[in-house]
């Protein structure tokens, strides 16, 4: 029995929100992406949180349905000026040469995340994070290991949630799996409602090592999410895939295929779709949609 059980009562907002890595970004698509194109055969709006190279906990946090819980160096000042994040429980985005300044909350504090970038080789060891006020206020201590709530996601369980997350994570172990599989689950847990789905892990030739621990990765949520879980894979690495792109097939291509994988006629490098693969992931996921009776535009 799949362990996704919840009574969801909740009415979706209409809203698409996609949570992922590269995969999702569209990263070797030349501006295609499947949430634009899909968001785009359904008429309805989107937001997209995707940051390449990401593992699926940091995924979650731009979700919101894993925390980030912060351990400030210094009280708070009472001017803008930052404080360094001394300790965090998990990544708003674990790429290191990701920089952006993350807007919310902090203790009931308006504040801005800054996450920057280094090309130090360690500086996965070294401080990643700071923290400021957008107004003055008054000199506060903040208790450590409280959880920043970024505006990014505040208010999204409505939303009809899209996540696709372990492509990066390890998980040639069984402990492993389950720690991606449990970081999904929190992300669905955020969800106030039965209207989302969960794309399971593509299969391509560089990870050819790893097809038996997809295999497994895919199968446990399966298990775990039932009819949620979407197998883009299968159609992606299929005849039809190539078919509908009327691209014809390659010896290369058609080796891919025979073994479950993405054919190279529809990536941009080894790991990565072209613009064709993100348009037909795109269209899929709308017929997907559509069949199980979401919401769509007018």
């Amino acid at each position: 029995a799949a362990l996704l059980a919840q009574t969801r009562q909740g009415i979706p907002s209409g809203r698409l929100y996609f949570s992922g890595d590269s995969l999702t970004a569209g990263a070797g698509g030349g501006g295609t992406t499947y949430p634009g194109v899909m968001a785009a055969a359904l008429g309805l709006p989107f937001i997209t949180t995707a940051v390449g190279g990401t593992l699926s906990g940091s995924i979650g946090v731009r979700q919101g349905g894993i925390a980030m819980n912060l351990t400030l160096a210094a009280d708070l000042p009472a001017d803008t000026s930052e404080v360094d994040v001394s300790a965090y429980s998990e990544e708003f985005t674990n790429n290191q040469g990701y920089t952006n300044n993350v807007a919310g909350t902090l203790d009931g504090e308006s504040a801005i995340l800054r996450r920057y970038s280094s090309a130090d080789p360690n500086a996965h060891i070294t401080l990643k994070y700071t923290i400021r006020r957008t107004e003055a206020g008054e000199a506060r201590p903040i208790p450590a290991g409280t959880r920043f709530i970024a505006n990014l996601y505040e208010g999204n369980e409505l939303d009809i949630h899209y996540i696709q997350a372990g492509q990066n994570d390890a998980r040639s172990t069984r402990a492993q799996r389950i720690v991606v599989r449990d970081n999904i689950l929190r992300m669905v847990d955020r969800i106030g409602h039965d209207r989302f789905g969960v794309l399971g892990l593509k299969y391509n030739t560089v990870l050819a090592t790893t097809a038996d621990s997809t295999a497994g990765m895919n199968q446990m949520l399966e298990d775990a999410l039932g009819w949620h879980f979407i197998k883009t894979y299968e159609y992606l690495g299929s005849q039809a895939a190539l078919d509908d792109a009327g691209i014809t097939a390659t010896g290369d291509d058609l080796t891919a295929v025979a073994a479950g994988a993405v054919p190279p006629s529809l990536r941009s490098d080894a790991v990565h779709g072209n613009a064709s693969y993100y348009t037909l992931e795109g269209n899929f996921m709308a017929r997907w949609h559509r069949g199980h009776g979401f919401p769509i535009g007018s």
